[in-house]
């Protein structure tokens, strides 16, 4: 499956989705919107070609797809919250969605400034060190070991930096090593229901909510796994056992509150309150995170001086 990556990933792309929505919500048509924007943001992507595909009859979803402006799941999230008539919702999830991720590469940033400047010192302070301690050593020699170094730690900042960058659908493929934490889970039930939940306000039953779904996962086991669960629901079973059945990564508790959600009746506002929640919980674990990603840095430095110094 071919991935589109979003090319607009700037502070100001949170503003121009909360602005369409604001547009949006004022009544004014969505191509009138979009060539406000094309010359209100002329650096922040092709708008004035998203204008242009809706004056050709285009979904604004299919429009912003296509010049690459948001991804495949943004992509299917918009689709349904434009047939269900929430267009305005959807890009204040979206604009909500991308900010939260700039925001954590900022934050990410900001936390790396030290442990590099302290990587970059300890690198020249060890390649001295080594020089005085043994005169043999050959300068091409470190100069190689630190170039490697520096190599292997913009590889692994750039990792890090596109890992927070990504959508739920790619995040949740490139940690699957990680399936049976609690992390993943949550990620994982984020990443789910939050579509399920606009497909159920547009009218779309499970069955073929689920199955597209997959379409959006470039991964062949989950894809087995969400494809199974919709034959199950097809089969007449509830989402929740067919969820069970299938084998999806979700939490115990989660579990239990699809089959009382079903039961009363109140599906889409029980899940929708959870995955809220659950949210603020996950927002502080990926934090923590956060807070703790620049210790690898400091394992750089102690790699480093233990290869040329020893």
């Amino acid at each position: 499956m071919q991935v589109h990556w979003p090319r607009v990933m700037g502070k100001k792309t949170n503003n121009i989705f909360h602005d369409l929505a604001t547009l949006s919500g004022a009544g004014i048509t969505m191509q009138e919107a979009t060539q406000i924007l094309a010359s209100s943001y002329q650096d922040e992507g092709d708008w004035s070609k998203v204008a242009y595909k809706l004056s050709q009859g285009e979904t604004l979803a299919n429009a912003l797809g296509q010049n690459g402006l948001i991804t495949q799941y943004e992509q299917a999230i918009i689709t349904v919250a434009e047939f269900s008539g929430k267009t305005e919702q959807a890009l204040n999830w979206l604009a909500t969605s991308h900010e939260k991720r700039e925001r954590r590469v900022s934050q990410l940033r900001s936390k790396l400034i030290f442990p590099i400047a302290v990587l970059i010192i300890g690198i020249v302070a060890a390649g001295i060190l080594a020089l005085l301690r043994n005169p043999t050593i050959s300068v091409l020699t470190i100069l190689m070991l630190a170039s490697v170094t520096m190599a292997i730690v913009i590889i692994v900042t750039r990792i890090m930096l596109n890992f927070l960058r990504n959508d739920p659908a790619n995040v949740i493929v490139s940690i699957e090593l990680f399936r049976y934490s609690n992390l993943y889970k949550y990620l994982f039930e984020q990443l789910l229901f939050t579509a399920l939940v606009w497909n159920s306000r547009a009218g779309i039953n499970f069955k073929t909510g689920l199955l597209k779904i997959s379409n959006l996962i470039n991964s062949n086991k989950l894809k087995a796994k969400l494809k199974m669960a919709s034959s199950y629901c097809g089969q007449g079973m509830a989402v929740a056992e067919s969820i069970k059945m299938s084998g999806l990564p979700i939490t115990t508790e989660l579990q239990q509150l699809l089959k009382i959600a079903e039961e009363s009746g109140r599906w889409e506002q029980a899940v929708d309150h959870y995955l809220k929640q659950q949210q603020v919980m996950l927002d502080m674990k990926i934090e923590s995170v956060l807070e703790w990603l620049p210790r690898v840095y400091y394992f750089f430095i102690v790699v480093f001086v233990g290869t040329i110094i020893v």
